[in-house]
């Protein structure tokens, strides 16, 4: 149909003006149309000026080339009934603002204004149904990190008033056109006007500018460097001070943070949390500037904190892009370390041993980790992990944890960072995938911030100077997908073969380990997933510990089989997997 009526509006019709203004108006209106379709897509707030803030940052969010969102909001013409109905306006106009700002993508938080206008003002006498009429002056409100603060102009006075007279005003309403339009805008002002207005200095910034691309070619391998986990990013603090709406995207500098070099990174280890979510969602990582992926990395889940680690490459200006799907949540980044282009660690996959159990005293800690608890767990020596070994991959889980709360891994002898490496709800069993930097003792700290809870340590591999293998960051794909009515669902106490070389970016050879993105979905009891390489005994450990009813996933990284293949195996239930790879170690 579409295509139908923009064939109305080919060349050479020959069917007269009429014919030709009306067929390239509806091809116009199709093409618009189609461009705008992805801001109406998610569900929207209710509240009539809630709504139309929402769509305008979306709008902004979409980059159609608007340099100008106009949207109204009624009922200020308040001749009855005013100070219970201003209270009611303001209400919603203030929560239309906390609604622009949550939907608003953090690259455009420096480029954005927000500029209120009216026709006309009140007067300063009430009548006898509690209202004013129409007035010449008003209040007006600029809003945006580039305004500078404060109050511009003379409140109005009231001596010398009668009733129904009219305060006065001591700044043109045009000369606040004028300092939006050659403060903020790029000027102007004289032309757009038809004359020449007094500038009010509102703006102490001129908008954000475009930042350079990171400049490490995607192709290039990198060498793993291990740093104390610091705090990247936390949109509960100082970078938004809100949540994450729906289809909004924070942007997280990587390079120059968090003890991470300004260049020659080729991707960054991210430790990413959903914290408060309204409802059931997930997270999508990816390199900024780039495009985003059509899958998540981080499974979210709602009301309590739930976190991944990423390994993904910077993009423009040394930033990461994390896109929330559905409903607000808060998201928090933490950084444990990041690949260079220059010589470091490099990975070494090992069949998974269990290196703490607390629950029957398997690395030296009998009995669940306390409120405010910590260990040293000795790795380097251990199971296959060499005294030469730099940073180790584990898979770290709380087991009957009695709070909500969090675990923190790092290097043992360094001060314990203000970071949490998994987190965790009351009474759920939550695994997290961390590498974690080797303190100079051989041994990783372990805390416990709130209540009791039994902690599992698996240990996948580790990364040192004579390891083999370097990283290359993949665009995410998907390998498996068990929703489709097509592809049979995993049953309880099953496993699947799922083919990896030669598939999603990963080469057909020289691949000693693949790094998955593994969900699971509807699942019907409490289980485990465990994946391994493809033609080895079956470990006793967990890579991905579901509840039921709720979405969850886990980074693992998992060597290869000789066939090319990893194994997954589900414990109870039945479930839906989704695994994207995204990225791969050399051999």
């Amino acid at each position: 149909m579409y295509g139908a009526v923009r064939w109305f509006a080919a060349s050479g019709a020959n069917r007269g003006v009429w014919h030709d203004g009306v067929a390239s108006v509806m091809r116009d209106v199709i093409d618009v149309g189609q461009q705008v379709g992805p801001v109406f897509r998610r569900p929207l707030p209710d509240g009539d000026l809630v709504t139309k803030m929402t769509v305008a940052a979306r709008l902004l969010n979409a980059d159609l080339g608007l340099r100008v969102v106009d949207t109204g909001f009624d009922g200020f013409d308040t001749h009855s009934g005013q100070p219970a109905r201003l209270a009611e306006l303001l209400t919603e106009f203030d929560d239309a603002l906390k609604a622009f700002f949550t939907t608003l993508d953090d690259r455009l938080r420096s480029r954005v204004t927000i500029m209120t206008y009216s026709e006309f003002g009140r007067t300063s006498w009430a009548n006898d149904s509690q209202g004013t009429d129409h007035g010449t002056s008003n209040n007006h409100f600029v809003i945006g990190s580039g305004v500078r603060g404060g109050l511009y102009g003379a409140q109005p006075s009231l001596t010398g008033l009668q009733r129904w007279d009219r305060m006065g005003f001591t700044v043109h309403f045009r000369s606040m056109y004028a300092s939006v339009l050659d403060g903020w805008m790029g000027g102007g002002s004289s032309t757009v006007l038809g004359a020449t207005y007094p500038s009010l200095g509102l703006f102490e910034s001129a908008p954000g500018a475009g930042a350079a691309t990171s400049g490490v070619p995607v192709s290039v391998l990198g060498d793993y460097v291990g740093v104390n986990p610091a705090r990247l990013y936390d949109s509960r603090t100082s970078n938004r001070l809100l949540p994450l709406g729906a289809g909004t995207t924070a942007e997280v500098q990587a390079l120059g943070a968090g003890g991470v070099p300004a260049s020659g990174v080729t991707a960054v280890a991210l430790n990413v949390t959903a914290v408060g979510a309204t409802g059931s969602s997930s997270f999508s990582v990816w390199p900024a500037g780039g495009t985003r992926p059509d899958v998540a990395n981080v499974s979210v889940p709602t009301g309590f904190a739930m976190g991944s680690l990423v390994v993904v490459a910077p993009g423009a200006g040394g930033r990461v892009s994390i896109t929330n799907d559905l409903g607000a949540a808060h998201c928090v980044v933490d950084v444990v370390g990041y690949f260079r282009t220059t010589a470091a660690n490099r990975l070494q996959s090992i069949a998974p041993f269990r290196a703490m159990d607390t629950r029957n005293g398997t690395g030296g800690h009998t009995g669940a980790l306390g409120p405010g608890g910590s260990f040293d767990l000795a790795v380097r020596g251990v199971g296959g992990v060499p005294t030469s070994a730099d940073s180790v991959v584990l898979n770290v889980t709380a087991v009957q944890p009695t709070a909500n709360g969090y675990l923190t891994v790092w290097p043992s002898g360094q001060t314990r960072p203000t970071t949490s490496s998994l987190n965790f709800p009351a009474g759920a069993t939550v695994p997290n995938l961390v590498i974690a930097k080797i303190g100079t003792n051989g041994k990783v700290g372990i805390y416990n911030a709130n209540g009791g809870t039994h902690v599992v340590v698996d240990v996948a591999g580790y990364l040192s100077p004579t390891a083999p293998g370097r990283h290359l960051s993949l665009a995410p794909s998907t390998l498996l997908d068990t929703r489709p009515d097509t592809v049979d669902s995993l049953k309880p106490a099953t496993s699947a073969t799922m083919p990896v070389l030669g598939r999603g970016g990963v080469p057909t050879s020289g691949v000693s380990a693949v790094a998955l993105t593994i969900a699971a979905k509807q699942p019907t009891a409490n289980t485990f997933i465990t994946a391994w390489p493809s033609g080895t005994a079956r470990p006793t450990t967990a890579s991905l510990n579901p509840r039921a009813g709720i979405d969850v996933s886990n980074l693992c990284i998992v060597k290869v089989g000789a066939d090319g293949a990893v194994q997954l195996y589900n414990q109870n239930g039945t479930l839906d997997l989704v695994v994207d790879v995204v990225g791969y170690f050399t051999g």
